[in-house]
């Protein structure tokens, strides 16, 4: 444990080595990636199952009722499939692509791309999912 001078908070190391918990500023859940291919630092996720104690994950779409009613966060590190990892409920994720977005601007889950997420929001018949709120406008170094 140490003071994270960053972010201003207590923050940890878990067993994920690209992950970083800010006490009292995020929320994860450890999941377990089954889908037969790696999901992405960034991708939004949906529950899916279980493996053991824990749920297992896919990527998340606006155009489908169950994909994106049981959407649980954004994958906080990349997640190896057949292995475990984290998903941010409520918190920042950091080092993703916001390019071409506004800080400030809401993110929805995308209906066009499964994981993907977008500023606009996605019209009838597929479903409005607030994902975050952009808090850092880059290519390589971009937070929602």
């Amino acid at each position: 444990m140490f003071y994270d001078n960053v972010n201003k908070s207590l923050a940890y190391y878990n067993d994920a080595s690209d992950v970083t918990v800010q006490i009292g500023q995020e929320n994860i859940v450890r999941v377990y990636n089954n889908t037969g291919s790696t999901i992405l630092n960034g991708q939004v996720c949906y529950i899916n199952g279980a493996s053991g104690t824990f749920p297992t994950v896919a990527l998340a779409k606006a155009d489908s009722l169950t994909t994106s009613q049981a959407t649980l966060g954004i994958c906080t590190a990349d997640i190896d499939t057949g292995n475990y990892g984290y998903i941010t409920t409520d918190g920042i994720v950091h080092d993703i692509n916001t390019n071409g977005m506004t800080a400030g601007a809401t993110v929805y889950l995308s209906a066009a791309t499964a994981g993907a997420y977008t500023t606009t929001a996605p019209l009838q018949p597929n479903y409005a999912i607030v994902v975050g709120y952009v808090t850092e406008v880059s290519a390589t170094t971009g937070a929602v």
